[in-house]
């Protein structure tokens, strides 16, 4: 069981398999007493993905796995409609003893095994999943076999891209920045997450892929909020902008001379810190269209309302996500053909897919995804707002000293 340190919550992932016809002759455990090929594979998914799992049967009830049962012949096929219902009322009243509301709760069964207490659940305040619902024996077995090759790496971007979706889907939707303003109801601290127009993942044109990941000034004692840094990244309704102030517009601005071959000429992009009004004159047509190529990207965020420092929770958060996504996102979710950051000078983006080179191909820590759900549920709601960091204690403290710029020479890997 999973505990996250400071939100008041403790979650567990739970997945209920479904008991079989296909049995052993003789005593045994019970996650060994069922031989049916859905079975096996539906077993294998759930020790391989979930903190807990447990047998729903028809004679049993709730059986925990290494419990050793004879075999048996009882189905809920042949039970009547109320004997259903009392045996789904039982199967409850063992959940609530075994789980708790925080849990997500995942069904590997048919709908007789499900059909009243996925209602129950709901009502307790599960999070509830159906993954094959609605699917044939012979396509679920088809899935469960997909499920059960994939690689860990693979199975945390999938992860990562589950919970971004339900974030996603509770904010109404990502929303191009252009459409954005101060006057919206933004979230003071927060990590954010861009997405561009053509670039999706996998080539399904219903999944957007994340260009980008960033924050707001970390440095103890800012006061950048979420949206000025989002401002400046975008740059004014107009079109002006200053890729002095944000790095992010100056490596759109570089890949959209060299698409054009040198051109526009720009020789002070990117250069300085500050410039006088004749070559700012000269680059406000790059500026213009740097505006608005990132005024066409969709954004949704992530509320992290913590103080700022180098060590802090959005820290933790950027950086995992980072590298999480260009280390293992990338060899999932290519960049389309025709992705801009393809003719990117930076190494870093044009191989990682993603407008970031801070933390490209950064040691990932496994312990992000339990931290980016608790943010996700923060965020929608679900959890109070902490009172003090979630991030593991020792995670910056065992980072510091390493190089997060200039680590092109990992690229050799490729």
């Amino acid at each position: 069981m999973v505990a996250i340190g400071g939100a008041g919550a403790v979650m567990a992932k739970i997945c209920l398999v479904s008991c079989a016809s296909s049995k052993r002759n003789k005593r045994s455990p019970a996650k060994n007493l069922y031989v049916s090929p859905l079975f096996n594979k539906s077993r294998e998914f759930a020790v391989r993905h979930f903190d807990q799992w447990f047998i729903l049967s028809a004679k049993h009830h709730l059986i925990d796995p290494d419990a050793h049962i004879d075999p048996y012949e009882k189905t809920l096929n042949k039970m009547s409609a109320s004997e259903r219902a009392e045996w789904a009322r039982e199967v409850y009243q063992q959940l609530v003893q075994q789980t708790s509301p925080d849990d997500e709760i995942t069904f590997l069964a048919g709908m007789r095994y499900r059909e009243r207490l996925e209602g129950l659940l709901h009502q307790r305040g599960n999070k509830v999943f159906v993954p094959m619902r609605g699917l044939s024996i012979g396509k679920q077995l088809s899935w469960l076999s997909q499920q059960n090759s994939r690689q860990p790496d693979e199975q945390a971007v999938g992860a990562f891209y589950s919970m971004l979706g339900q974030l996603e889907d509770y904010l109404g939707g990502a929303r191009m920045l252009r459409d954005y303003s101060g006057r919206q109801a933004w979230p003071k601290s927060g990590v954010y997450f861009l997405y561009e127009p053509g670039e999706f993942r996998g080539g399904d044109s219903t999944k957007n892929r994340v260009v980008r990941v960033g924050t707001h000034m970390v440095s103890r004692g800012s006061k950048a909020t979420l949206w000025n840094r989002l401002r400046t990244h975008r740059g004014n309704i107009n079109g002006k902008g200053n890729h002095r102030a944000s790095v992010f517009r100056r490596h759109i601005g570089e890949a959209i001379i060299h698409q054009g071959g040198g051109k526009p000429g720009i020789p002070s992009w990117g250069h300085g810190q500050s410039a006088p009004p004749e070559i700012l004159s000269r680059e406000a047509e790059l500026e213009r269209q740097v505006s608005e190529y990132i005024g066409k990207m969709s954004v949704v965020c992530l509320e992290v309302p913590d103080s700022p420092g180098p060590g802090s929770d959005r820290a933790f958060l950027e950086r995992n996500a980072v590298a999480l996504l260009s280390k293992h996102g990338r060899k999932m979710d290519p960049p389309s053909m025709g992705w801009l950051g393809r003719y990117s000078p930076t190494a870093a983006i044009k191989k990682t897919g993603l407008w970031n080179v801070d933390f490209v191909l950064y040691p990932y820590d496994n312990r992000f995804l339990e931290v980016f759900a608790a943010y996700v549920d923060i965020t929608k709601s679900r959890l109070p707002k902490p009172k003090k960091s979630l991030a593991p204690r020792d995670w910056y403290l065992a980072d510091k000293g390493k190089v997060a710029r200039g680590q092109l020479f990992l690229f050799e890997e490729d």
